[in-house]
């Protein structure tokens, strides 16, 4: 059972074959667990409460999340950096939502 949540869980989504999925939670916390043993995976935090996390369609290995900060960033979890910021918003990110193939966001 998933139990290593503390604070409340915001959203959730599962990869493209539903063996893993990230949380984001009010701890600022994003975790990605294995959906099979619900054990934590990974964790990554920038600082600022993610609303929403959302696994890059094309790679599995990276996820975008939206912040409270006006801040989309991007995940690499095989380096567990931040690969790109995008800061041009007006207020929080409070989805992400991929389209045009998969292109844009």
């Amino acid at each position: 059972a998933v139990s290593d949540e503390r604070p409340g869980v915001r959203n959730i989504d599962f990869n493209r074959d539903g063996t893993r999925f990230i949380s984001t939670s009010y701890d600022k916390w994003i975790k990605c667990w294995d959906t099979e043993y619900g054990k934590v995976i990974s964790r990554h935090c920038s600082g600022s409460q993610a609303f929403d996390g959302t696994f890059y369609p094309r790679d599995d290995n990276q996820f975008l999340a939206g912040q409270r900060n006006k801040m989309a960033v991007q995940w690499d979890m095989r380096s567990n950096r931040i690969s790109q910021r995008y800061e041009e918003h007006l207020s929080s990110v409070n989805c992400i939502c991929f389209i045009d193939n998969n292109r844009r966001f």
